[in-house]
C-alpha cells in the first residue's frame, strides 16, 4: 500500500509543483524568454537602435539638412532681404511725371503753402500709400548710393524746418532732393524734424519713416 500511495503521489507533484519543506528539489528551469526586453540585473550590452532622418527627428544631435525647396528659414543667421533694385525709367519721363504731379492720382495730399497746414487731422484717413496712387513714376536713387546712404541702417535728422516748394515740403539729404507729399500724422510734433530720426526706405516706391514711430510712413518723390 505505501509503495501504491508513493506512486500516485509522484505525477501529482510534477503537475502542480513541489510544496513540501525538504527533500529532493526538481531541477533548475532557466525563466522564459520574454520578447519585451531584459528585466534581470545586467545582461549582454545591446546596440541602441539606429535612428535616421526620418520624420520627428528627436535625437541630440543636428536635424537633418533640409533644401531650400522645404520652405522656410530654420536656422543660423536669417538669409538677406531682396537687395534694392530699382527699374530703370528715363530722366524725362520722370520729369514729366513730376511736372504733372504725379503723386496727387487717386486723392493723394493737397498742396499747402504753410508747414503748420502739412499737418494731418486724420492721418490714417488721409495718408496714401504708393500703390494707392498709381505707382511711383519719379526718379530713381542709383543703387550704390542709396545702399550707401539710406535704408533704416543710415538714419539721419533732418534739422532744418523742410521749405515749402511748389506746395509740399523739400528736404535734403545724401545727394537727393526730396518732397513729403504726405501730411505729418497729428501725434508728432510740429518740429518733429528737428527731435526725430529718421530714414529713407524703399517699397515700390521711397518713403519717410521716423524711428520714434516706425509704423508710419510718409510717401515722398525725389526731385529730378
Amino acid at each position: 500500500m505505501l509503495l501504491a500511495a508513493l506512486g500516485l503521489a509522484g505525477p501529482a507533484r510534477a503537475e502542480h509543483g513541489f510544496r513540501g519543506g525538504g527533500g529532493e528539489h526538481p531541477q533548475h528551469q532557466p525563466p522564459p524568454q520574454r520578447e519585451s526586453g531584459w528585466r534581470g540585473g545586467p545582461g549582454p550590452q545591446q546596440p541602441p537602435p539606429q535612428r535616421g532622418p526620418g520624420p520627428g527627428w528627436r535625437g541630440s544631435g543636428p536635424p537633418p539638412q533640409r533644401g531650400a525647396a522645404a520652405g522656410g528659414w530654420r536656422g543660423g543667421p536669417a538669409p538677406a532681404g531682396p537687395r534694392y533694385a530699382p527699374p530703370g525709367r528715363a530722366p524725362h519721363e520722370a520729369r514729366e511725371w513730376h511736372q504733372n504731379g504725379g503723386w496727387q492720382r487717386q486723392g493723394g495730399w493737397a498742396r499747402h503753402e504753410r508747414w503748420e497746414d502739412h499737418r494731418a487731422h486724420d492721418w490714417r484717413a488721409e495718408h496714401r500709400p504708393w500703390a494707392q496712387r498709381g505707382g511711383y513714376g519719379g526718379t530713381y536713387i542709383p543703387r550704390g548710393r542709396f545702399e550707401r546712404r539710406f535704408g533704416p541702417e543710415h538714419p539721419f535728422r533732418i534739422y532744418s524746418r523742410p521749405v515749402i516748394y511748389e506746395g509740399y515740403p523739400r528736404f535734403s539729404y545724401g545727394g537727393s532732393s526730396f518732397l513729403i507729399v504726405d501730411p505729418y500724422p497729428e501725434s508728432w510734433p510740429v518740429d518733429w524734424y528737428a527731435s526725430s530720426d529718421v530714414y529713407v526706405g524703399y517699397d515700390d516706391g521711397y518713403y519717410l519713416y521716423s524711428r520714434n514711430d516706425p509704423g508710419v510712413a510718409l510717401a515722398i518723390t525725389v526731385m529730378p
